[in-house]
């Protein structure tokens, strides 16, 4: 009995080993965009960034990271940066205000299905404020790309816009500047308080700022846009270097000119992490 025991703890011992090698070995899919003219391949998401390289009208990109004002791109030479999100176009037909699509639900999230039908196959759930590219917009369902799947939301419950300008690169720190301890400090999706919250995120975290009011700031915290009180919000003056990263490019990086909106090319990504709603600060 003690030996089938041992046995039965080093197989299930090596089935946790080979998931968790699975997952971490998978393939998360990019969505291609066309540049639409000549645009500057920065090494960060604020124009005062780095500039590894000019990448020419018309040329295809993959896009891994998803930004109101900046997106993370890789080019068919392999190299990664980041591009202003206006130089991008991800579907042909559509208009430019309908470019990108926000969670917006009134229980603040939403489900991502694989068909356009509530009894469909639920992919996941996104929190309020979550961005996805639109693919294909219809009066219930909207086709997405959204935290590296693509699927189906209900219309109803999106906002729609184009790329926003930013007022720069912001970082969420504490009003006591005496006080070095690190902190969590509550986003939110409505610039309220109250049962609205898209998670905390810890002080010293890099933002990207559209609005800052006298009490409250429009921000995009990793794949979320959303509000945090401005006592909690610094601009930034200054961007840390970036080095270049350059891969070779593969036959499967390379992307097809995008005719329809369907996700062009895989590589390895991590994808991205949305943050649970937590206890008041």
């Amino acid at each position: 009995m003690k030996t089938y025991r041992i046995f039965a703890l080093i197989c299930a011992i090596i089935l946790a080993v080979a998931v968790i090698g699975l997952a971490e070995s998978k393939e998360i899919v990019t969505v291609g965009a066309v540049i639409l003219e000549d645009a500057s391949l920065l090494s960060g998401p604020a124009a005062e960034a780095s500039l590894f390289a000019t990448i020419k009208q018309g040329e295809h990109v993959s896009v891994s990271e998803l930004g109101l004002a900046w997106c993370k791109v890789k080019t068919l030479a392999g190299t990664d940066g980041y591009v202003s999100s206006r130089m991008l176009q991800f579907v042909d037909e559509l208009a430019r205000e309908e470019t990108f699509a926000i969670v917006a639900a009134k229980n603040g999230r939403l489900t991502l299905r694989e068909k356009d039908s509530t009894k469909s196959k639920a992919l996941s759930k996104h929190n309020n404020g979550t961005i996805a590219v639109v693919l294909e917009k219809g009066k219930s369902f909207t086709k997405v790309f959204v935290a590296g799947q693509v699927g189906y939301l209900l219309t109803a419950h999106l906002e729609f816009t184009a790329d926003v300008q930013s007022q720069g690169l912001g970082q969420i720190t504490w009003p006591d500047k005496l006080d070095d301890t690190t902190h969590k400090v509550r986003v939110r999706w409505q610039n309220k308080t109250g049962n609205n919250a898209l998670g905390q995120f810890m002080t010293g975290t890099v933002v990207q700022i559209f609005e800052k009011g006298e009490d409250w700031s429009k921000i995009q915290v990793e794949d979320q846009v959303g509000y945090i009180m401005s006592k909690y919000l610094t601009a930034l003056s200054s961007l840390p270097a970036v080095p270049l990263k350059t891969e070779e490019p593969s036959q499967e990086e390379g992307l097809e000119p995008l005719q329809t909106p369907d996700p062009s090319v895989q590589v390895t990504l991590s994808p991205i992490n949305l943050v649970s709603p937590a206890p008041e600060n």
